[in-house]
Order: C-alpha cells, then sequence, then structure tokens
C-alpha cells in the first residue's frame, strides 16, 4: 500500500492517508458530492424557481458550514443552524412529495425555551411553533415525528449515535434513544399457521433486564413506531446483555408474530429501520411527539443546533458557562457534537436530497 499525502479539509479534518481511503467520506468530499449535484438539480429542482434555490440555499449552506469549521464553540453553533437551514430549503425545493405551497420553506416552525428555568442543558425545553414552519413543513416532507407539545434537549440528543459516548449530564427524565437491530435468522413457520421472526434490540437500558420487568420494556417499545407487533421471545431466547461505552445499555431479542411469512425477511427488516446518512447504517428510532412516525436523524440534528444556536445568541453569557470545561460538566458533550456536525450533518443532506429527488423513503 502506498501512502500518500493527506489532505484537510475545513476544520483540519483528515480526509484520508492511502490510496484505500481517498474515497472515505470527509467533509470536504460530501460537499463535492453535494456540488455535483447543482449541474443538473435533481427530483423537483430541476427546473424554475426551484432550481434557484436549491442551488443558492446549497451554496449558502456549504460557506456556513466552512466558516463554522474554522469558528470557536462560542459562535459555531450560529453558523451550523444556519447552515443546516439553508440545506433544508435545498431538501425541499428537490422533494417530489412537496407541492407548490410546501416547498418554499419560511420561519422556523421550532422554539427553545431559553428563557424558562433550566439549570442542566439536557432540561431546556423544545416545542413546535403554532402555524407551521421550516421545521414542521420538512418533517412532514420526511415523514417525521416532530416535538409537538414540548421536548427536552436531552431526548433529542440522545436519538443521535454519534453523540451516544458524549451523554449530556442526566436529569432523570425517561429517555428513548436510538436503537439496534438485528436478525436472529430468517424465522421459522409454526405449526399453527403462525411465522415468527426474532431479532435482536441493542441500546435498551439495562434496568428493563431483570425477568419481571417485561411490561416495562412494552411500555418502552410503545415509544417506536416500527416496532409495533414486537413481543417478549420468551424462554428459548433470553435477555443478553451487552456492553457499551457508557456502560448503561443491553441487547434484548424480540419476536414478530405473523400471519404468513414475507416475500423477504431482510426487506421486512429494514421496514423496522431509518438509513442513517446512506443505507449501510440503519437504526430504529423513537417517535418524539406521541405520533406514529419515527424522527428523522436530519430533523433530530436541526432541532439540537436550532437549541444551541439560539442559546448562543440569546443567552450569551449563559453559553459561554455551558461550554466552559472548567465550571460545565456538558462542555465536553457539546464540543463533541459541534464537532460531529461539521460532516455528519453534510453527509445526512446529501443522503436526504438523493432520497426526496428520487421517491425513496427518506
Amino acid at each position: 500500500m502506498v501512502n500518500l499525502p493527506s489532505p484537510l479539509g475545513p476544520g483540519g479534518h483528515r480526509l484520508g492517508g492511502t490510496l484505500a481511503d481517498l474515497s472515505a467520506p470527509g467533509a470536504n468530499m460530501v460537499w463535492r458530492s453535494i456540488r455535483a449535484m447543482r449541474h443538473r438539480a435533481p427530483g423537483a429542482a430541476s427546473s424554475g424557481a426551484r432550481r434557484e434555490v436549491f442551488s443558492a440555499a446549497l451554496e449558502q449552506s456549504e460557506q456556513l458550514f466552512t466558516s463554522a469549521a474554522n469558528a470557536g464553540y462560542a459562535s459555531r453553533p450560529l453558523l451550523l443552524f444556519y447552515g443546516i437551514s439553508q440545506a433544508g430549503r435545498a431538501i425541499a425545493a428537490a422533494s417530489v412529495k412537496a407541492g407548490e405551497k410546501e416547498w418554499d420553506l419560511a420561519k422556523h416552525g421550532i422554539t427553545a425555551d431559553v428563557d424558562g428555568r433550566y439549570r442542566r442543558l439536557a432540561n431546556l425545553g423544545l416545542h413546535d411553533t403554532k402555524g407551521g414552519g421550516s421545521f414542521i413543513g420538512l418533517a412532514s416532507l420526511l415523514s417525521s415525528s416532530t416535538l409537538g407539545q414540548g421536548v427536552p434537549l436531552g431526548k433529542i440528543w440522545c436519538t443521535i449515535p454519534e453523540l451516544r459516548p458524549f451523554p449530556l449530564e442526566s436529569s432523570n427524565q425517561p429517555l428513548h434513544p436510538f436503537l439496534g437491530f438485528s436478525l436472529q435468522g430468517p424465522g421459522e413457520r409454526i405449526s399453527d399457521g403462525e411465522f415468527r421472526i426474532y431479532g435482536w434490540l441493542d441500546g435498551v437500558s439495562k434496568r428493563f433486564l431483570r425477568d419481571d420487568e417485561e411490561r416495562k420494556v412494552c411500555e418502552f417499545i410503545s415509544h417506536y413506531p416500527t416496532l409495533t407487533g414486537a413481543q417478549e421471545a420468551g424462554n428459548q431466547l433470553r435477555k443478553v446483555t451487552q456492553s457499551f461505552s457508557e456502560g448503561e445499555c443491553a441487547r434484548i431479542s424480540r419476536v414478530w408474530v405473523l400471519k404468513s411469512p414475507p416475500e423477504n425477511v431482510q426487506e421486512w427488516s429494514q421496514s423496522l429501520t431509518t438509513p442513517y446518512a446512506g443505507d449501510e447504517r440503519r437504526y430504529v428510532f423513537p417517535a418524539l411527539d406521541g405520533s406514529d412516525k419515527p424522527i428523522h436523524p436530519l430533523i433530530a440534528w436541526w432541532a439540537l443546533l436550532f437549541s444551541l444556536s439560539m442559546l448562543a445568541r440569546y443567552k450569551p453569557a449563559k453559553w459561554t458557562e455551558f461550554i466552559d470545561v472548567d465550571r460545565s460538566p456538558d462542555a465536553a458533550s457539546v464540543e463533541h457534537a459541534l464537532d460531529c456536525a461539521l460532516h455528519v450533518c453534510p453527509e445526512l443532506v446529501h443522503h436526504t436530497i438523493r432520497a426526496v429527488s428520487s421517491r425513496r423513503d427518506p
């Protein structure tokens, strides 16, 4: 293998060090792929006003993210939020699902209670804005839940895979994190005419592991719309613990009982999950507003960056305290989130544009 000098992206992020990883996704490479879409805009953004918005909004988004990579944590969330907001306009313009009254996004559509009473960042409340707006409109186009009457930031935080190693300081609120899912074989036909499919759910709190906690497990699973019909697997497949970095998660087995086998068990299993910045990574996400739709990963990042940007903009003294590693237990977590956003959000934008412009499930 020949080692080559590794180019640096915005903020000094390495894009690769060998011939094999030159095509590995990095901030620069992803933005280059997004730019490659603009000469022949996809989906409904192929012509007219939509094409103009698609191109201009993506140019602004890229410039904002590039500027964010060179900004300190005190101001970075402002640039990141408006970067993802402008990307949302491009996504809506390209969406084949969006009608003439739906693609041109306006207003925020989300509110953060930065003036409320909260001592911990995890307790900062966010909710939908009455009358609609960009957040609600984009969520609708992505078949995503929103925030309804109110969701604390801590609940949004734990739905984002990259943030698992650095959770916000606990506030003892019930959390419903993203879950991993994997099949346990191809399934089996039972003599009574039922077809059973067994699967693992990864990331469930260890407090559900005791044999007498099945009722709590079912209540926990009810917050995940795509897991409807999941039942306890019984004595054949016991709950098995699995170690995670934060030491609080576990793996449990579930069984789905169907009247007839699906045409393709693998495709059936994918219907339980949502792709995360590409089809290779898929997770089970909760609904944060009690609806029958899981939150879309881009919507979760949108809400998180909005909340941090509102703090930085309107409560600069409090924001400065939250990012002070000598005073705040959440400072390192916030730094991690703002670093991750630089490369994760462009990947999500790229994947989502491709999905909404080709009639695929976003």
